[in-house]
This record gives C-alpha cells, structure tokens and sequence, in this order.
C-alpha cells in the first residue's frame, strides 16, 4: 500500500487567510499535487505554477520534484505549504477614438506578458478587431486619470508603446486604483467604433 501524505496547506490571498488539508500519495510530484489543489479548489487556483508553491521553510519546489523527497519527516503543527494565489490584475483599458466614458476593465494575472494582455483585448473586443492582425494596434501606459480623460474628450498616448515581451507584474506593481488609465490601446488605422459601443460591457 503506498504512503500516504496528509498535508496542512496555507493559502495565501485570501482575506480570512484560508488552510486546505490535502491527502496524496508520497509517490507523486509537485505537479500532480498542484492538479489536487485545483480540484479541491474548484475556480480559485487555475493557473498555479510551482514557483507559487513553497514548504514551510520558503523552499521553491519545481513541477518534477517528488513529494518524499520534500516532505521525508514530521512536521507536527507547521503548515507543510504556502502557496500563493496567482495575483488578478484590474486594469482601466480605453480605445483611442471611442467615448472617453466607456473605459473597459480587463482581468489579467500579474504573470502574464503584454502579449498576453493584447490577446485579452481582442477577444474582449472581438466585433471590433475580429479581421484584424495584433499588429494593427499598440498598447500604451496611460499617464492621466479616467476623469482627466472624460474632461478632456480625447487623448492622443505619448512615448514609445509597451513592449510585447514586458511582464504585467513589472509594469503594474501598484494596488488597483479605480480612476487610474492603466493602457490606452491605440489603432494604426482609424474606424467607425460608437456604432458597437452600446454592446459592449464594462468588463471581462
């Protein structure tokens, strides 16, 4: 009969902080003990990489390593993991030529690359760019505040656009602040947007 191991879990992100007791073979590895959190865990940890996973002692553990080997005596009242909850970020994105009111929120996770965030936006705005190449249009950091661009009426982004390879976490370090114009996404060819405008939630 194989040995079994009964794990006492941190989960860290959630207010109250939340333990999970997790119970595996001592056979398995990281990963498969990342695809139990999962399912006992259903819509709140999708996305969690072994690098958001540490033993007690704060010791990274990689996908392959196998749980003997990590957890090979007792720890009677310590938790045995932290893990961490992939980071969501809440980011004010507005499109360059349509009503400066109609800011949209995108939800992508901190790990993620700009490129990453340009497939979001697409998807998110797929009546819009549904014939069109990711390369027709650029992403900017925005400089000035939501209300600053309703007052204004337009905005045209200034510097050099964000590089596709920039890592989200990089970028946005800050907690989400609801008046912030965090990506103005600006078109190379200009259309006719207000007629879709209407369809079009507030965020995805």
């Amino acid at each position: 009969m194989l040995a079994q191991l009964a794990l006492k879990c941190l989960i860290w992100g959630f207010q109250p902080k939340t333990t999970l007791n997790v119970r595996i073979d001592a056979n398995r590895d990281v990963d498969a003990l990342i695809k139990t959190l999962v399912a006992e865990t259903p819509g709140r940890f999708q996305g969690i990489d072994p690098p958001d996973i540490n033993v007690e002692d704060y010791l990274k553990v990689e996908p392959d390593t196998l749980l003997s080997d990590v957890f090979n005596q007792e720890r009677s009242g310590r938790f045995d993991l932290i893990v961490e909850r992939p980071r969501e970020l809440w980011l004010n994105c507005w499109l360059v030529g349509t009503d400066p009111s109609k800011v949209v929120v995108i939800n992508p996770m901190a790990r993620q690359s700009v490129q990453d965030l340009r497939m979001k936006i697409r998807q998110f705005f797929s009546e819009i760019f549904n014939e069109t190449l990711l390369g027709d249009f650029c992403l900017y950091k925005g400089s000035i505040s939501c209300s600053e661009l309703e007052e204004k009426g337009n905005y045209a982004p200034t510097g050099p656009n964000i590089s596709l390879r920039r890592k989200l976490s990089d970028l946005f370090s800050h907690p989400h602040l609801p008046d912030c114009l965090d990506i103005i996404i600006h078109r190379s060819r200009k259309r006719q947007f207000l007629a879709l405008l209407p369809r079009l939630t507030t965020s995805f």
